[in-house]
């Protein structure tokens, strides 16, 4: 990979292995900022508001909540997975 800053055979990042992709440590690593004071200034209370009573509704009802599993499955998994939900 002549010209680039990526590394050869850098192994990506994994939610499944608890991996950070090496990359992204990297440009992590190198901000000059502060991420708690970015989310103060996006923060906007509604959506706050929301976000916490999704997370809630995640808490109450584990089953609809997203995992690394459904990005994994097929289309037609999904949409099957998708299905039995709505009709419980």
């Amino acid at each position: 990979m002549e010209g680039t800053h990526f590394k050869e055979n850098a192994p990506g990042g994994s939610i499944k292995r608890q991996v950070v992709n090496p990359d992204l440590a990297e440009e992590r690593a190198k901000r000059t900022f502060d991420p708690k004071d970015i989310a103060k200034i996006i923060s906007v209370p509604e959506i706050d508001q929301y976000f916490n009573a999704v997370a809630e509704d995640m808490r109450k009802h584990p089953e609809i909540a997203p995992s690394h599993k459904f990005f994994e499955m097929t289309r037609e998994e999904q949409m099957k997975h998708d299905w039995e939900l709505i009709k419980k």
